[in-house]
């Protein structure tokens, strides 16, 4: 169920709404989105590791 101000919250940002199934039938779905958070976070979080070859 949704709040009034999740409803008022996502048309003004913009943002689709979907949810997974319940029960067995979307039991695969969260392993798909845990993925795609470990890879934004991996490639966008991390920092890039630096070298310094002067020393």
């Amino acid at each position: 169920m949704e709040t009034e101000r999740w409803t008022a919250f996502r048309p003004h940002f913009g943002i689709e709404v979907f949810y997974c199934r319940p029960g067995i039938q979307g039991a695969h779905e969260k392993g798909g989105v845990d993925g795609q958070i470990g890879y934004f976070r991996r490639n966008h979080f991390v920092p890039v590791p630096s070298l310094n070859l002067t020393e």
